[in-house]
């Protein structure tokens, strides 16, 4: 094995990875999309993956805050929410060149017909022992591979999630157990939010917060030293914003590599090629290794076709 390689850590340009919490009616579809149309100002380049029955589509042809919803690219789909549906739809969308995709919602796939709980219970129903715990196994990777391609998309993502008020019982001045209300928590497996670079929570007056952020555009602090959260209609400037931030850096080793390996294809000369990709071959060893076999296949691979177009010349 060989040793590991210390580089220096810099800013990269990033893509969204935005989760949207929202009670029924709060608007965290709508939100999904005008937000999607302040990063991509082109419907032909956005997509959904609806499984709220169609309520995207509702949508089309629809003004809102001086935005006419076109018809944006769209897979519907239906019971049973399997996690496998969603990365299929996900793949079809990456695979048509979309560059914002919608999950709305991914509550569909943990708590939906044939979601991770349905399959949870299943198989612990027919476990002899009933073993809850072990059921898991089966069902955690399939919620790591949905994770997992969410973070991983060449494209930027959104994913919108119902929510539902969470209580507490505590022991009251009086020294009885009374309710407290904690706020609103997202219909997903615990912790999902903490996959995402920000996650918005809206109330049902549809008014946001963002209850987790990399960015710093939604919080500052105030005189009195006191964090004082924005709270904020989610519109296409929103998106702007975000925009703005994610393109504050370096490009990214997958942006670079997409890039060499066009020119490769289309190089007449491999040696201009190279020394002009110099500093993306000095990224990739540091950065995805990985991929240098791959990239020095390609360069072969066109080594061979150009001998062999010289020699039928």
């Amino acid at each position: 094995m060989s040793a590991p390689i210390i580089r220096k850590a810099s800013r990269k340009k990033a893509r969204l990875r935005l989760g949207i919490s929202a009670p029924s009616g709060a608007g965290k579809t709508m939100g999904a999309l005008l937000l999607a149309y302040g990063i991509v100002p082109d419907w032909n380049k956005i997509g959904m993956i609806d499984t709220e029955e169609g309520s995207g589509e509702l949508y089309v042809g629809v003004t809102k805050y001086g935005v006419t919803f076109g018809e944006f690219a769209y897979i519907r789909l239906s019971a049973p929410f399997t996690a496998i549906k969603y990365l299929e739809a996900q793949r079809a969308m990456e695979a048509a060149g979309i560059e914002v995709i919608i999950h709305d919602s991914l509550t569909h796939a943990w708590s939906g017909a044939g979601g991770l709980l349905e399959k949870q219970g299943r198989l612990t129903d027919a476990d002899p022992k009933k073993n809850s715990y072990t059921a898991w196994r089966h069902v955690t990777p399939d919620h790591n591979a949905l994770v997992d391609a969410m973070l991983q998309s060449p494209a930027h993502i959104i994913a919108t999630m119902r929510s539902k008020v969470e209580y507490a019982m505590e022991t009251g001045m009086n020294g009885k157990q009374q309710v407290r209300k904690l706020g609103m928590a997202p219909i997903q497996r615990e912790g999902m939010e903490y996959e995402f670079t920000t996650f918005f929570d809206v109330e049902s007056n549809c008014m946001a917060t963002a209850t987790k952020d990399r960015t710093d555009l939604f919080a500052s602090i105030a005189a009195s030293g006191i964090l004082e959260k924005r709270n904020f209609m989610i519109t296409p400037a929103v998106g702007q914003e975000m925009l703005a931030w994610l393109n504050t850096g370096a490009d990214s080793i997958e942006s670079l590599a997409e890039r060499l390996a066009a020119d490769v294809r289309a190089s007449m000369d491999l040696e201009a090629t190279y020394a002009a990709h110099a500093v993306t071959f000095s990224r990739m060893q540091a950065e995805r290794p990985d991929w240098v076999p791959m990239m020095q296949d390609l360069f072969a691979a066109r080594d061979a076709e150009l001998k062999s177009d010289q020699g039928k010349n």
